[in-house]
């Protein structure tokens, strides 16, 4: 066993070594040392004091949604350290809150910095070695494919959004024991995000809802595209919501006007 962790370990330090990102947990040196005879690898990676998303998001209250522009916000980060591990042919396969870290910046702390980190999960989406295809996740977020033992890219795409439900709405899509979660994902349609949040737009549940779709070649062909058309519908609606409200100011100064 402890063979197998130090094999594990040092398997995790080759992977996050392949990878140079904003928004992922840097290494900085990782190797192995010998204390008091014992051989222990070891890995370098930066303190990050404001811990994680997941503490950051107990420090504001159980089932507390945000609004969706700062889900914007978290989501394109995100999309922004899992495309480029993608593009390295690396599936990180374990997306959730505790899984980033997180800088607070003085000028808007409400806006957490990301930093991607605990690749111990992550799948070569190149290589196809049985070992490799174990059922592995957390089962809140965890995609059809994933629970087959069968991780593609499209699986830390569709982690991401049933990530991103959760902020939206303070709950993540589907709820249960294990046995009910498995069931849920694989054949269940979560509500639309509008249902639990009313400032969600139908342009953002679409969205949403596609990139929890139950066949990965349904959902966005890349992770940034969700990304995108996730900035776009929440751009839309702040747009429509800002038409509206010059519309009724320019009615009220109208009706000021006629009274005058």
């Amino acid at each position: 066993a402890a063979i197998e962790a130090a094999r594990l370990f040092q398997r995790e330090m080759r992977l996050i070594a392949k990878l140079n990102h904003t928004h992922i947990l840097p290494l900085f040196d990782y190797g192995e040392a010998v204390v008091d005879g014992i051989s222990l690898p070891y890995m370098v990676m930066p303190v990050c004091a404001d811990g994680s998303l997941a503490m950051w998001l107990r420090q504001r209250g159980n089932a507390v949604s945000l609004p969706p522009a700062d889900v914007a916000h978290i989501v394109q980060q995100a999309a922004d350290a899992l495309q480029h591990a993608h593009d390295q042919q690396i599936i990180h396969r374990d997306i959730k809150p505790s899984n980033f870290l997180i800088r607070l910046p003085k000028d808007n702390p409400n806006r957490p910095d990301l930093l991607l980190s605990d690749f111990g999960l992550a799948k070569l989406s190149d290589t196809s070695s049985s070992t490799s295809n174990h059922i592995v996740g957390t089962p809140l977020y965890m995609a059809p494919e994933q629970w087959r033992g069968h991780p593609v890219q499209a699986t830390d795409q569709y982690m991401l959004a049933a990530m991103s439900y959760e902020l939206l709405t303070g709950r993540p899509p589907f709820r249960g024991t294990l046995e009910q979660l498995m069931v849920q994902h694989i054949q269940g349609q979560p509500a639309p995000p509008s249902t639990l949040n009313p400032q969600v737009s139908s342009t953002l549940d679409s969205v949403i809802l596609r990139a929890l779709a139950k066949r990965p070649e349904d959902r966005f062909p890349t992770i940034s595209a969700f990304a995108r058309a996730f900035q776009a519908a929440v751009q839309s609606t702040q747009t429509e919501q800002d038409s509206l409200y010059e519309t009724m100011q320019s009615n009220d100064e109208k009706t000021a006007a006629l009274a005058d």
